[in-house]
């Protein structure tokens, strides 16, 4: 008997390690994770700050310094900072206090004056957590907005409609991670852990996407795109393309076939950028391109061009559709439609760097449920 309790407390012991080990790395995870959450929201060119109901500021991303050229931007001066650039007769207390009352989004405008004077928009959103209510913001800079974006829409709606598509996609999948490091602090099982992990890492994965293309978004409107052009063969452009791609550019029942020249050749282009465009355009194929479908990437030389092109069996595109492709959010309502994520940037950016080489897109829909195609035209330098 003696030895059987023994042999019980031992087991427990080991039971009790094992758990505090359990512990020791959900901790860890937590701060790696709040970590990887920090680094994104101070590395991304945007305000994200908190604020409760007297109007103290509880957190401000060290991504404001690079909006705001004020210096060090602190939490304890930060709503000071902001009711200056306002334009002061209490333009950002009102907007504040008028977030608490609101279930819908708050916007206010700020102006920085400067050399290059910079104008931002700013959106305020209520939440409540922890018998909390937060009132947060996400600020950007719209300085280089398109001031004609088109019919039915002033140039400040439009943009107030920008700001507010890239908080709704970034709110929820911080939402999740939040969740996350919810559930990892409560000492979680080993199966709850892993699945938080998971869970985070996606969407971390997702929120990286979508900074990048706002940064891409930012270089290619204010005209800071720069090109590295060497000698490189379309083949290796479409490989790598698929390689960025990776498990995104894969879908249960969807079948990707590559065509490529049998012969090597090479002209002068910045490779990346050109995968990059591949990429964006393979993205969208899957992402309008149900199970049981097909993609198709084909590459070939031509006379006086490289012709890559993208082509896909899925949903197609109508003739409104068309016209409104390459335009920054341009197929977010599509997107959203069919519940897909994404700020609808990818072929903007894509027709951006294909016209920095000097060359053109074009997209080919037969109509609705009928797919779509999308051909690219570099012109052959040689190198």
């Amino acid at each position: 008997m003696q030895n059987s309790d023994k042999t019980g407390n031992g087991a427990e012991g080991a039971a009790a390690d094992r758990k505090g080990e359990g512990a020791q790395a959900a901790e860890s995870d937590v701060l790696r994770y709040r970590s990887m959450v920090t680094e994104i929201a101070d590395s991304f060119p945007a305000i994200c700050a908190s604020f409760d109901s007297s109007g103290r500021c509880l957190f401000v991303s060290n991504g404001a310094r690079h909006v705001i050229p004020d210096g060090k931007v602190e939490a304890g001066s930060f709503g000071q900072i902001l009711e200056r650039l306002a334009g002061g007769e209490g333009t950002w207390p009102k907007a504040l206090a008028a977030s608490f009352e609101s279930t819908a989004p708050i916007s206010v405008r700020f102006s920085v004056p400067a050399e290059r004077p910079k104008k931002i928009l700013a959106l305020l959103r209520i939440r409540e957590g922890s018998g909390n209510r937060e009132s947060h913001l996400l600020a950007l800079d719209v300085t280089h907005e398109d001031p004609s974006p088109g019919e039915g829409a002033t140039n400040g709606a439009w943009t107030e409609h920008q700001v507010s598509l890239v908080a709704h996609e970034l709110r929820n999948p911080l939402s999740t991670v939040q969740a996350g490091l919810k559930i990892l602090e409560r000492s979680p099982s080993e199966d709850q852990a892993r699945f938080a992990r998971t869970s985070m890492q996606r969407q971390l994965r997702h929120i990286s996407r979508l900074i990048n293309d706002l940064l891409e978004t930012s270089r290619i409107k204010s005209g800071r795109l720069v090109l590295d052009r060497s000698p490189v063969d379309v083949g290796e452009i479409v490989v790598l393309a698929l390689e960025m791609c990776g498990e995104r550019g894969t879908k249960p029942g969807l079948e990707v076939k590559t065509v490529l020249p049998e012969v090597r050749a090479t002209f002068l282009a910045d490779g990346d950028r050109l995968a990059q465009v591949v990429a964006n355009l393979v993205d969208n194929a899957v992402k309008f391109t149900p199970a049981g479908g097909a993609i198709t990437v084909a590459a070939r030389y031509l006379d006086t061009e490289v012709e890559i092109s993208v082509s896909d069996t899925g949903t197609g595109l109508s003739r409104e559709a068309v016209e409104t492709l390459f335009k920054p959010f341009g197929q977010l309502e599509r997107s959203r439609s069919m519940s897909c994520n994404g700020l609808g940037l990818g072929l903007f950016i894509a027709k951006s760097l294909v016209e920095a080489h000097g060359g053109r897109i074009e997209a080919r829909s037969e109509g609705l449920h009928k797919g779509s195609s999308f051909t690219v035209f570099i012109p052959l330098i040689s190198g």
